[in-house]
């Protein structure tokens, strides 16, 4: 039902929150019927014996692919179908051959955009292995433009930048990203960068918070 994030999220977050060893053994203890499943502070969800298949299916893969009950996910799981549509949306992005470097600048900037503490924790690592430089990285953070030295990531920048604060792109810019990557890739990234804002929204408006004993990642804006 779930579908894996590209690079997102490997064993180094799960080390990061101290579970990469104990996943399992956490897993099981998270099915008694006795623990309750409430990282949501604003949704209640039903402990693990009470849930139904579909609901317990989305549990359960978060669990797998985690380790805890964390996550934009889990507050879908009182809507399962609509989680499955979310998986169904992002197998069908990973076909792309769009860069992984820019797919993770895009979910940078998105994360950013929206504040997003959790889904900037969980790509700030994917995005450095995927080759998007320390600098550039940083001064997203910051919620600065960095100074790119790649064009394509300029191109992306600018086009995100237009997409989200004017609601609308020119034509010299959707031009200069098209081409860098080409017209599939465009509609591509678009579509990327509108799911992921919508786990932005999901994030923000269920309060879903990070994993204990992690940091907020994110500066307030200047």
């Amino acid at each position: 039902m779930f579908a894996r994030l590209p690079d997102s999220l490997s064993a180094g977050i799960l080390l990061a929150i101290g579970l990469a060893g104990s996943s399992a053994a956490k897993a099981e203890e998270m099915t008694m019927c006795s623990d309750q499943v409430s990282p949501v502070r604003r949704i209640e969800l039903p402990a693990p014996c009470d849930m139904s298949p579909e609901q317990r299916a989305v549990y359960d893969q978060v669990m797998n692919f985690f380790g805890a009950p964390i996550g934009p996910r889990i507050a879908l799981m009182i809507t399962p179908d609509v989680a499955a549509r979310w998986s169904d949306l992002l197998t069908a992005l990973e076909k792309s051959s769009l860069s992984r470097r820019l797919w993770e600048l895009t979910i940078l900037f998105v994360a950013r955009e929206w504040d997003s503490q959790f889904e900037w924790w969980a790509h700030e690592a994917p995005a450095l292995r995927q080759g998007l430089s320390r600098e550039v990285v940083e001064a997203l953070r910051r919620g600065e433009r960095p100074a790119f030295e790649n064009a394509d990531e300029a191109a992306v920048y600018q086009y995100l930048t237009e997409l989200m604060h004017d609601h609308r792109v020119s034509d010299p810019t959707y031009d200069a990203l098209k081409a860098h990557i080409g017209s599939r890739q465009v509609v591509e990234l678009t579509v990327l960068a509108g799911h992921y804002s919508s786990v932005a929204m999901t994030l923000a408006a269920h309060d879903v918070q990070l994993p204990p004993g992690i940091d907020p990642p994110l500066p307030p804006r200047p």
